[in-house]
């Protein structure tokens, strides 16, 4: 709705005919207008837009990924939500064998590899993701996190680092951070 829409529903629904009642004295710009006249109406906020707190890359966006990887990459998905890693592992590999410039595939082939604790296959897979799509935060937090398993600070607080400047939303290269903070020297 519009101020101007608003304003009119406004003065008719007043109970006073003085409209002067609906603005603040230093109305700056129609915004501020627009909330004046919604908070007199005591209409709700509007929904806010949720914000995806992954960031993601012109190069990730832009890449088309063929359907066959895409069909892999939901069933890696489905048998990381079961718990099976191995298949998921396996469905991963598959993805990116179709499609080797599959970077979400690699970060996600990482971190299946990570919770069968297998670092070095993790690493690798981290690394490509991130070579891939240099802008690609979630890698960098993943990786961050391998290297505080593999107590390599310098890394890890590297990694947080390039994620926080990224735009990390969730917090988790924060909390990377705060574990870094909290180890001793």
């Amino acid at each position: 709705m519009n101020t101007l829409a608003l304003l009119l529903c406004a003065i008719t629904l007043a109970q006073s005919p003085n409209p002067s009642d609906m603005f603040p004295r230093d109305v700056r710009n129609p915004l501020e207008t627009f909330e004046s006249v919604s908070r007199f109406l005591r209409l709700p906020d509007p929904p806010k837009t949720p914000v995806d707190p992954r960031p993601i890359s012109l190069a990730r966006l832009t890449h088309k990924v063929p359907k066959k990887a895409q069909e892999a990459f939901a069933r890696a998905t489905t048998f990381g939500n079961k718990q099976q890693h191995a298949e998921a592992v396996l469905a991963l590999e598959q993805a990116v064998a179709i499609d080797p410039a599959f970077a979400d595939a690699y970060n996600n082939l990482g971190v299946q590899h990570f919770l069968q604790r297998h670092l070095v296959e993790s690493e690798t897979a981290l690394r490509r993701a991130i070579e891939l799509d240099p802008a690609f935060a979630t890698a960098h937090i993943n990786l961050a996190y391998l290297a505080l398993t593999k107590n390599d600070s310098a890394t890890a607080n590297q990694e947080a680092q390039r994620a926080l400047a990224l735009g990390d939303q969730d917090g988790e290269a924060q909390k990377v951070l705060e574990v870094l903070r909290a180890r001793p020297l």
